[in-house]
């Protein structure tokens, strides 16, 4: 079983029993192998979910997990435009109360233009009927997709 597959790593000596302790422990007791040991849901905002903190599986299961300082709002919790998925806080948000909450830098997230990309694919390129607005929500494969055809072409 699982202790099988980690004895091939030799995890009960370094660097495996230095960096990671615990999987020492785990292993000499199976009934924990399979638990979510060590897991922490921490300083997050669950924003418009129906079950924030679903839970699914055995109470019981979930002993050994901690989730704390998190926060589950309806409604607009203080982002810059909730309608078009605009999620950067505004500085009076709600979420920047919870402890330990680390800003998101979205304007960083997803393609962005460098060496390697010198544009964006176009809505037509991506197969979309329609241009998004700037920092919307983006399916990362469609977007990728299209920038390496674009890429391919112009090796041509």
């Amino acid at each position: 079983g699982h202790s099988k597959n980690l004895d091939a790593f030799n995890y009960r000596q370094p660097p495996w029993s230095t960096c990671y302790p615990e999987l020492v422990e785990m292993v000499n007791k199976p009934d924990l192998l399979e638990l979510p040991t060590g897991s922490v849901i921490q300083a997050n905002a669950f924003i418009n979910c129906k079950k924030p903190e679903d839970l699914s599986g055995k109470a019981d299961s979930f002993r050994y997990l901690k989730m704390t300082d998190n926060l589950a709002t309806s409604g607009d919790p203080g982002v810059v435009d909730l309608a078009n998925l605009d999620m950067r806080l505004r500085p009076d948000s709600v979420v920047r109360q919870i402890p330990g909450f680390e800003v998101i830098p979205f304007e960083k997230i997803g393609l962005q233009t460098d060496t390697y990309r010198k544009t964006h694919p176009t809505a037509a390129q991506t197969g979309r009927n329609e241009i998004r607005p700037p920092r919307r929500m983006f399916d990362s494969n469609v977007d990728m997709e299209a920038s390496n055809r674009i890429e391919a072409g112009r090796k041509k």
